[in-house]
């Protein structure tokens, strides 16, 4: 069986942002609009989408190997001043935008990007980064990340406490200059400055311009994973702030351009040795529970690009994200009624290795992600197959056909869209997110393997 090598990212759509965030000091009369319009910008109404994935089912579609219970947005940004509106081809299957905007986009050294809102409500993670979407020439897309990615934990950082639901500035630039300009203008119009926050763009990585034969195109991503109030996070979603381009009304030559941002660690020393014994004893319950079966027992494979060096490779970069450990699994097919797959292991949320972990199920042909299986689930899902004392530390999910024979957790696939016929090809993906000790991906090499184990019983 070969191995997935594709995964995503990331993505949105869901109607247009809504109003923006309070400006909260009230010590200026005058709105962000009209200061930055008064530091000589142009400013272009954008929006922040987020993704339906309703064109994931068309022939030919790419849904990037998305992850079912991650909402992801993104800017939909008009063009330059005098510039054609792009078409929204790489995230087109995300679902719609407004029109005459685009997720996938050219910019100029010069501009900016602003998104005005709140940070979401209170969730599992949450984190925001620019990508390098596609590069004139090359044989694949890139989509790889810019730099380190802006998270909750990062965020909280620079506040001093929990940040969630209250008033958000994203700054996107290449310039340190332009950076400075538009900082001042939101402070002038009244934003707290520890509210305001950077996504930066290295001009020594990422090749900047209008020019689409010769300039890279960029998209960003916004993730949230696992709302506390499901409620309340469907409407932060309809309403997430507003997005701004900034054009200055003449071109200006780059002064301080933006170094790649300094990338964290990963891995803290701490391994799950602890939870050894509990994998063992569930490993043995799984392979009890279906022995009658002809199985075929996999590991989850990690599979990691590293940030800005696999821009430069000839892999794409899939999606990199350095808060994110991923593993992918081998390939597999659910020909018959009966199929099955078993994915099991320790839940890495619950051994402190990140602050939100799920296995998700997609497909091949159009990497559309069908369901997952998150953190919060898996808690007391292992109890079918082991009784040791950490059991609620494990995790163990059914992926069927038919969900009738099975005592345990089992989700069922459909045999037509969003899931796949008998002919059609899966995967497993298995995601960790943000150790809590170090603010990067957890290390796989600090970690209990997530397994599966397929089972396409033999006709009789």
């Amino acid at each position: 069986m070969l191995f997935a090598l594709s995964l995503l990212l990331a993505c949105p759509s869901k109607g247009p942002s809504g109003p923006p965030g309070p400006v909260d000091s009230g010590a200026s009369s005058v709105g962000p609009r009209a200061e930055l319009v008064a530091r000589g910008f142009v400013v272009g109404e954008g929006a922040m989408v987020f993704s339906t994935m309703e064109g994931c089912c068309d022939e030919g579609a790419n849904c990037w190997g998305n992850n079912p219970s991650t909402p992801y947005g993104t800017h939909a940004v008009p063009p330059a001043p005098g510039q054609p509106t792009r078409d929204d081809a790489l995230l087109e299957a995300f679902g719609p935008i407004p029109p005459g905007l685009s997720r996938d986009f050219l910019l100029r050294p010069d501009e900016a990007l602003v998104w005005l809102g709140t940070l979401p409500p209170p969730a599992r993670y949450f984190g925001f980064r620019s990508y390098l979407g596609e590069r004139p020439g090359a044989e694949r897309y890139v989509i790889g990340s810019l730099g380190p990615s802006l998270n909750h934990q990062t965020i909280e950082a620079q506040r001093g406490g929990p940040a969630w639901g209250e008033p958000l500035a994203v700054v996107t630039t290449a310039d340190a200059a332009v950076e400075a300009d538009v900082v001042d203008a939101l402070v002038a119009s009244g934003w707290a400055p520890e509210h305001i926050h950077f996504d930066r763009l290295p001009p020594g990585v990422v090749s900047l311009g209008l020019d689409a034969t010769v300039n890279d195109t960029l998209f960003t991503v916004a993730r949230v994973a696992v709302y506390d109030d499901p409620a309340a996070g469907a409407a932060w979603e309809a309403a997430p702030g507003e997005v701004w381009r900034l054009t200055p009304t003449e071109e200006r030559p780059v002064q301080s351009p933006h170094e790649v941002g300094a990338l964290l660690p990963r891995g803290d020393g701490a391994t799950e040795a602890a939870w050894q014994e509990a994998w063992v004893d569930l490993a043995e319950g799984v392979a009890a529970a279906h022995l009658s079966d002809d199985g075929t027992l996999a590991k989850v494979i990690p599979y990691w690009r590293e940030t800005i060096a696999c821009i430069d490779s000839s892999l794409s970069c899939t999606g990199d994200l350095r808060d994110r450990y991923v593993g992918v699994s081998p390939y597999f097919e659910l020909p018959t009624p009966d199929s099955y797959l078993v994915s099991f292991g320790v839940n890495h949320e619950r051994t402190g290795s990140s602050t939100y972990a799920s296995v998700s199920i997609q497909t091949i042909t159009n990497q559309r992600g069908i369901t997952s299986f998150d953190s919060l689930d898996m808690v007391g899902s292992a109890r079918t197959y082991t009784d040791h004392a950490l059991v609620d530390d494990l995790y163990a999910v059914v992926w069927a056909r038919d969900c009738t024979p099975f005592a345990g957790v089992c989700v069922e696939v459909p045999w037509d869209c969003p899931g796949g016929g008998a002919d059609e090809r899966f995967k497993i993906t298995a995601r960790a997110y943000l150790e809590p000790t170090t603010g990067a991906a957890p290390l796989p090499e600090e970690m209990l393997d997530d397994m599966v184990y397929l089972v396409i019983p033999e006709a009789p």
